[in-house]
C-alpha cells in the first residue's frame, strides 16, 4: 500500500479576451477572462505511464469558487509527464472573503444540481486503467481577490481507491486464449461502485454519499474489442480497478478468456482506504490447481421476479464453481429482455447523430424490437415493437448493457440515465466519427456480445405481458433465446421457467390469467424436459422444498399447495401480488437447481 499521485495545481488568471456574448434581451455585453490552471512539477493524474498517473490532453475539469463560478468547465490545452495547462473562461466577479474554492475531475457537464455534484463510478470500466473512473478533488477555503486571482490547490484527494491486479498464467493448455475482462466482486450487499453525490460547496468534499438501489458489488475491467492480449504463461498483465473504499472479506477475481472463465476468491480481509493503491499479485492456475479452478457460467434472463435472492441463493447451492449472472431488469417485456440477451434484435426507428467527439446526446428515441408482440420478425421499421426503454434505461449502470454498441460497425457506446433530470444519453466511448442512427439501426447490449454462449441459460419470462396472449408467441421468443445461446458445439443447456402463479387480480379494473392448463402443455410440447412448471411443481412439492429452504410449513400452505397453489410462506397473497417473498425467491433458485440436477448440468 502506498500514497497516491501529490497533485500541485497552480490556477492564475494569465490574460483576457473580450468577447459579445447572448445573453438576454438587454443586448448586455460581457467581457469573459481566461483562467488557467497549470500543474506543478510531479503532477500525476489521469494516465499510468511508468506506473504513475499523467494529466493529458483534453483532460477537463469543473470549478467552483463560492457562489461565483458553478461548475465551470477547464479543458487540458497542454501537457506533458510533469505538468499541463488548463484553459476556460468565466465572468469576472468582485472579490470574495474566505471563498469555498473546488475542483474536481473528470468534469461532467450535467453533475451538478440543487448544491450537489452527482457522478457515477462506473461498474464497467475499461482496461488496464480507467482514468474517467478516476475522482480527484482540489478544494480549499481562503480570500478570492478579484485583483490578484492566483490560487495554489492541490489535486490530492483521490476519493476511492484502487485495487492493482497482476496476474499470470502457468499453464500452457490456455496460453493461446484471449483475455476479454476481469470482475472482481464483493459480497453481497457491499458497494464497489455505483451513482454518488458529493457536496463541492466545504471547500474540501466530503466523502461520497452512494445512493441507494443504484449501486453495484462487483467492477468489471474490459479490454476494449480488437485490443485483447494474450493469456500466455508466465506474462504478467496489469489491471487497474477504482472502487469504493471500504473493508471486504471473501473479495472474487473472476478473469474471463475466450474459451473460459476462471474464478480464484480471496478469503482474506482488505481494506481499501481512499487515496490509496492496494496491490494484489497472484500467479493463477488455470486448471483445477492450488490457487483456483475453471468455472461455469449461468445466466439468468428475466425481469424484477429474476432478483437478486434468486441469484445470490443459486449461487450458494451452485458454489464457487459457477458464476451466477443475474440478467433481471423490473418491468421489462418478453421482447426487452430478449433484446437486451441478443437473441432478438433492438433497434431504433428515429434519425439522429451521436458526436464522435465523445460529447453526450439526449437518447430521445425509444427501443424497439425487431420481432412483433405476436412473437415474429417483423417485415418492416413500422412493425417494430416498442419494448420497456425505462427498465433498460434505469439498469443501463448493469454490465449486461453497458457498453453497447450500435450499428453494423458495432461503435461501442455507453447509455447514461441522469437521476436527476430523469433523462438518457448516449455517447461515444472513444473519439471517432459520428455515428449516423437511422430508422432501423441496431442497438447491441454488452451481454450479447460477452455472454452470448453461457454455460447454462435460464429465462422467466411474461410476466410484464406484452405478447398477445399468445402462449404460442411467447415460447417462440423462448425459443430464439434457446438457440442463440447454444454454444459452438450446438450444446443447449436451457431452462424455460414457466409461471409460478395463475390468475391474478392486481385491482377491480386489472384482473389477468398467467398459468394455465394450456399454457403448461405449450411449453411443455416445446421444451420438453427443459421447462420447468413451477407452480405445478413447487405446489406439489411444497413441504419437501419448505423443508429444504428453511422456511415454515403451515396447514394454511397445506390447504394451497393441494389446491395446486404456492404457499402463503412464499408469497404474500397469491391472487394479488405477482413476486415471491424471500422465502418464495429462494423456493425458485431451489426448484431451478433441481432441474439443473436433473437434466445433468451439473455434472
Amino acid at each position: 500500500m502506498k500514497r497516491l499521485f501529490y497533485l500541485l495545481a497552480g490556477l492564475s488568471v494569465l490574460s483576457c479576451t473580450q468577447e459579445i456574448l447572448p445573453t438576454d434581451s438587454s443586448d448586455e455585453v460581457l467581457q469573459e477572462q481566461a483562467f488557467y490552471i497549470t500543474t506543478g512539477d510531479n503532477s500525476t493524474k489521469t494516465l499510468f505511464v511508468d506506473n504513475k498517473l499523467e494529466w493529458q490532453e483534453n483532460d477537463a475539469v469543473g470549478l467552483f469558487v463560492a457562489d461565483k463560478l458553478a461548475n465551470k468547465k477547464f479543458r487540458c490545452i497542454e501537457a506533458n509527464k510533469t505538468s499541463a495547462t488548463f484553459k476556460g473562461y468565466y465572468i469576472p466577479f468582485e472579490s470574495v472573503t474566505n471563498a469555498n474554492i473546488f475542483a474536481y475531475y473528470p468534469y461532467s457537464e450535467r453533475a451538478y444540481s440543487e448544491g450537489k455534484l452527482n457522478l457515477t463510478l462506473p461498474e464497467n470500466q475499461v482496461a488496464p486503467f480507467d482514468p474517467s473512473a478516476d475522482f480527484v478533488l482540489a478544494g480549499a477555503t481562503r480570500d478570492y481577490d478579484k485583483e490578484n486571482p492566483d490560487l495554489n490547490l492541490s489535486f490530492d484527494n483521490h476519493i476511492f481507491s484502487i485495487v492493482k491486479l497482476t496476474f499470470s498464467n502457468t499453464n500452457a493448455d490456455y496460453s493461446d486464449e484471449d483475455i476479454y475482462d476481469i470482475e472482481i466482486t464483493a459480497p453481497e450487499g457491499s458497494i464497489l461502485t455505483g451513482e454518488f453525490s458529493i457536496d463541492p460547496n466545504n471547500g474540501k468534499a466530503a466523502a461520497p454519499s452512494f445512493i441507494s438501489g443504484r449501486n453495484s458489488n462487483r467492477v468489471v475491467i474490459s479490454y476494449p474489442e480488437g485490443s485483447y492480449p494474450k493469456l500466455g504463461t508466465g506474462i504478467e498483465h496489469t489491471i487497474y480497478a477504482v472502487v469504493n473504499a471500504g473493508t471486504y472479506s471473501g473479495l472474487k477475481v473472476s478473469i474471463r478468456c475466450s474459451s473460459h472463465r476462471s474464478s480464484f476468491v480471496s478469503l482474506e480481509t482488505v481494506n481499501l482506504e481512499p487515496n490509496h493503491i492496494y496491490n494484489v499479485s497472484k500467479v493463477f492456475d488455470f486448471a483445477s490447481g492450488k490457487q483456483g479452478k475453471s468455472t461455469r457460467t449461468l445466466l439468468y434472463w428475466g425481469d424484477s421476479i429474476a432478483n437478486d435472492l434468486v441469484t445470490s441463493y443459486l449461487q450458494t447451492l451452485l458454489g464457487d464453481s459457477w458464476i451466477v449472472v443475474r440478467g433481471g431488469v423490473g418491468g421489462d417485456t418478453p421482447l426487452g429482455i430478449a433484446g437486451r440477451q441478443g437473441a432478438i434484435p433492438l433497434a431504433f426507428k428515429d434519425s439522429f447523430t451521436i458526436p464522435g467527439n465523445g460529447d453526450p446526446i439526449e437518447f430521445k428515441s425509444a427501443l424497439y424490437s425487431t420481432w412483433t408482440t405476436g412473437g415474429n420478425p417483423a417485415s418492416n421499421v413500422n412493425e417494430y415493437t416498442r419494448v420497456s426503454s425505462d427498465a433498460w434505461f434505469q439498469a443501463s449502470s448493469c454490465s449486461l448493457i453497458n457498453n453497447c454498441y450500435v450499428g453494423e460497425d458495432k461503435v461501442e457506446c455507453s447509455i447514461i440515465f441522469n437521476t436527476l433530470d430523469q433523462k438518457v444519453y448516449i455517447r461515444r466511448m472513444s473519439a471517432g466519427a459520428d455515428v449516423n442512427v437511422t430508422p432501423g439501426t441496431i442497438l447491441y447490449s454488452n451481454a450479447s456480445q460477452t455472454y452470448a454462449h453461457p454455460d447454462v441459460t435460464c429465462v422467466y419470462s411474461g410476466a410484464n405481458r406484452n405478447y398477445n396472449n399468445s402462449y404460442e408467441a411467447l415460447a417462440r421468443m423462448y425459443m430464439a433465446m434457446k438457440k442463440y445461446a447454444s454454444d459452438e458445439f450446438g450444446n443447449q443447456n436451457f431452462i424455460a421457467i414457466g409461471f409460478h402463479m395463475g390468475y391474478i387480480k392486481f385491482s377491480a379494473s386489472d384482473e389477468y390469467t398467467y398459468w394455465t392448463p394450456e399454457y403448461s402443455r405449450c411449453f411443455q410440447n416445446t421444451f420438453g424436459d427443459q421447462y420447468l412448471d413451477l407452480k405445478t411443481f413447487g405446489s406439489q412439492n411444497a413441504e419437501r422444498i419448505s423443508k429444504a429452504i428453511g422456511c415454515p410449513f403451515t396447514e394454511k400452505d397445506k390447504e394451497l399447495s393441494d389446491n395446486g397453489y404456492w404457499t402463503s410462506s412464499w408469497q404474500t397473497e397469491y391472487s394479488s401480488n405477482v413476486h415471491p417473498n424471500a422465502n418464495g425467491s429462494k423456493a425458485l433458485a431451489f426448484m431451478v437447481y433441481e432441474k439443473m440436477k436433473t437434466l445433468g448440468y451439473l455434472d
